[in-house]
């Protein structure tokens, strides 16, 4: 996949549509039939799971999730209940988390 920054809808087309293959863009989301980047409320993973069903994504296939300042704005309770779906729905699966955190230096 390429990344293009731009703000030219037909460059991101261009790239998205590789070997003549079907793009489509929403206000919230990108499908290829490379490449889908879509929109969800993680909170919510029967949406999810919708989702990733929808875009074809094969749950037996080794998986990476990564959330970056995501979990951070979910309950602890939600946050703990999206990994459990992870770690339940996906034969192999790795996820990274990656959160700021406040170092406190004490002298």
């Amino acid at each position: 996949m390429c990344f293009i920054p731009t703000c030219n809808n037909k460059t991101a087309l261009k790239c998205l549509t590789l070997a003549g293959k079907n793009a489509a863009f929403s206000r919230t989301e990108i499908h290829s039939d490379v490449y889908h980047l879509v929109e969800c409320d993680l909170r919510d993973t029967a949406q999810l799971s919708a989702k990733l069903d929808a875009c074809g994504v094969d749950r037996q296939l080794p998986t990476a999730f990564i959330a970056e300042c995501v979990l951070v704005y979910m309950s602890a309770e939600q946050s703990s209940a999206l990994v459990k779906w992870i770690a339940d729905s996906f034969s192999s699966v790795f996820f990274v988390n990656y959160e700021q955190v406040l170092s406190i230096i004490i002298v």
